[in-house]
């Protein structure tokens, strides 16, 4: 039966019920058929019986009519018509039913009461009729009684060995007994097939639901053994493997589930950091911006300087073609060159140290913009690791390595302008120390001769555009601080953003750890099998 389908058992117990119905059926239609031909039976032996009786009292009476009138053609022939009339529903009987004994001997008793004393008693009647008319009658009244007795006698016995045959003909307490037999064949095999059918469907379907509820609650360690070719065993075998794939798939996601947590705890850590850095980021371009503030003041006040000194110049040269007498007044203009000059070479010393400080805070800049972009790639391949959950981290990465090239480009453009501007005030300071170098000269020579003042009024003359090109370069070197400046402000927005990126990355890692924390939660109520 294990190897039998539900399909074929079903066909199977159907053709067997119907069966048993066919089987009922003609059971039921053998039993009526039964009856029928016994009822038919039993009418026929009794209607026969009657004639048989009819057949005897005719004879009787024919007999009497002859004994009166011996002559008598009608009693003749009611004589001979009622013998032949007892023959026919004798034979009938003796065909039909000579098979019982009791009735079979009856009619043989009755053929012999016909054939010996019946005809014996007519044939002394008539020879006493003959030989002794007027003493006949008595004669029959003497001896009929007897003769009638015995015929009543064996009607008696006809009558009864007739009732039993009709009643055991008709009798179908067997053929009752037989179906009801057969019934109860048919009712427990259809009972046995029911139970057999409802076993074989409950008994795996338990177990099957059993199996599912394991399932259910997480219990993944057993497997069903139903052993059977058919729909169930099919069933069976594919709620296996689904245990089987949903065992590797659970553990998968455990595993995942750990991998994932330790992941998100290493780029909680890796966020922290760079938020770190960044907030150093921020605060170290701050610095630098009001370091390129200071610059830009002090690059305004050497412009305001040089023109100043330009004014100067050119007074002094207007004087000096005046008069001689203007030398003193111009000494001292000489000494004020001098003094400004050193100042604007103390000045120019100082924006030169600054802008070492700017070029180191840029290597810092450009260091840190390196190390933000590498953070943000080990970032990246570890949301790549991570897969769907990852997948708002690696936009916050994106955007932090998006950040750090732009600040490794503008540390560039910075590191740029910073070596322009010290090219620039390389070459200010250099002209500044020719120009205190005349100066002195100038003053020297004033002191010492008169005489070359024509050549003072030259040099000074020719210090004119000198001042022009050194206020030119400064006006260059407050452009260049106002653009570090501005550089440097959008650098510190870009840091603040970077740190505000890093709070949501580090909201968004807070998150995944919950969500991880919920996963492993989750998949730990499991049970798998341990090989």
């Amino acid at each position: 039966m294990r190897q039998t389908t539900i399909w074929r058992r079903l066909n199977a117990s159907l053709a067997i019920l119907i069966f048993l119905l066919v089987l009922g059926a003609g059971l039921a239609w053998w039993v009526e058929h039964n009856r029928a031909v016994a009822r038919a039976r039993s009418d026929l032996l009794n209607n026969q019986a009657i004639k048989v009786q009819l057949s005897l009292v005719q004879m009787s009476d024919a007999m009497k009519g002859l004994l009166i009138d011996p002559n008598n053609d009608d009693e003749k022939r009611a004589f001979v018509l009622a013998e032949k009339s007892l023959t026919a529903p004798l034979r009938v009987i003796q065909k039909n039913f000579g098979d019982y004994d009791a009735l079979a001997n009856t009619i043989g008793n009755i053929r012999e009461f016909v054939s010996k004393p019946l005809y014996k008693f007519q044939s002394d009647m008539q020879v006493l009729q003959t030989t002794n008319s007027l003493d006949a009658p008595a004669q029959y009244i003497k001896a009929y009684p007897a003769l009638r007795q015995q015929r009543d006698q064996l009607l008696k016995d006809f009558n009864l060995a007739v009732q039993r045959v009709a009643d055991s003909e008709s009798d179908d307490r067997v053929a009752s007994f037989t179906g009801s037999g057969v019934l109860l064949i048919i009712l427990l095999v259809s009972i046995w097939v029911g139970t057999a059918q409802s076993s074989a469907v409950t008994k795996p379907l338990s177990q099957l639901i059993e199996a599912l509820e394991r399932m259910r609650h997480g219990d993944f360690t057993q497997r069903l053994k139903l052993e059977r070719n058919d729909e169930f065993g099919m069933i069976g075998d594919g709620i296996n493997r689904l245990a089987d794939d949903l065992s590797v798939l659970v553990g998968q996601v455990q595993r995942s589930g750990i991998q994932v947590n330790s992941t998100a705890t290493q780029i909680a850590a890796s966020a922290k950091d760079q938020q770190s850095t960044a907030t150093e980021i921020a605060a170290t371009t701050a610095e630098i911006g009001n370091t390129s503030k200071e610059i830009t003041a002090t690059s305004k006040e050497l412009v305001k300087t040089m023109n100043e000194v330009s004014h100067v110049a050119e007074e002094t040269a207007r004087l000096a073609g005046s008069a001689q007498a203007a030398i003193v007044s111009m000494e001292s203009m000489m000494r004020h060159i001098m003094e400004a000059s050193s100042s604007i070479t103390g000045k120019l010393a100082i924006l030169n140290d600054k802008t070492g400080n700017i070029n180191s805070v840029v290597t810092t800049i450009t260091k840190v913009a390196d190390q933000t972009n590498l953070l943000s790639l080990n970032a990246a391949i570890e949301a790549e690791k991570a897969g769907e959950y990852g997948l708002g981290f690696a936009v916050v990465a994106m955007e932090i390595r998006r950040l750090a090239d732009q600040t490794a480009v503008a540390t560039y453009d910075i590191e740029k302008m910073v070596k322009e501007m010290q090219s620039a005030v390389s070459t200010g300071v250099m002209g500044m120390d020719k120009f205190s170098e005349e100066v002195r000269r100038g003053v020297e020579e004033i002191r010492q001769v008169s005489t070359q003042f024509a050549q003072i009024i030259r040099q000074v003359q020719a210090l004119t555009p000198r001042f022009q090109t050194v206020n030119e370069g400064m006006q260059s070197q407050a452009t260049g601080a106002q653009q570090i400046s501005e550089t440097l402000t959008q650098l510190s927005e870009a840091a603040q953003q970077t740190a505000e990126s890093l709070r949501y990355s580090n909201h968004a890692i807070e998150q995944l750890n919950e969500a991880a924390r919920r996963l492993q939660s989750s998949v730990t109520r499991f049970k798998l099998d341990e090989a």
